[in-house]
């Protein structure tokens, strides 16, 4: 879990507590405040877990790597070659 993840689930909390604050002194400044710290914590969250998977990935493919290298090799030939022909269709069309 990265610190984005955390960071997010507490900012998150924090806003909840400041809305409920809000509602409770009937401030809207404050409620609206606790809004847009639980919106930033959500976003921040999310921006976390991506990291998380992004990392998960990247683990799994240096992994597959080690473990085949000729067929890594082969894979990344294959697609680079496809990536060619699709990105010269697209340039004699334009």
């Amino acid at each position: 879990m990265s610190i984005d993840t955390v960071t997010g689930k507490a900012k998150e909390l924090a806003g909840r507590g400041e809305e409920a604050a809000g509602e409770v002194f009937e401030d809207a400044k404050l409620r609206a405040r606790g809004l847009a710290r639980q919106m930033e914590g959500k976003v921040q969250g999310a921006m976390g877990s991506a990291a998380d998977s992004i990392d998960d990935v990247a683990d799994t493919v240096q992994s597959l790597v080690r473990r085949h290298p000729v067929g890594s090799l082969v894979a990344v030939g294959v697609a680079a070659y496809l990536l060619g022909r699709v990105a010269g269709a697209i340039r004699r069309r334009h």
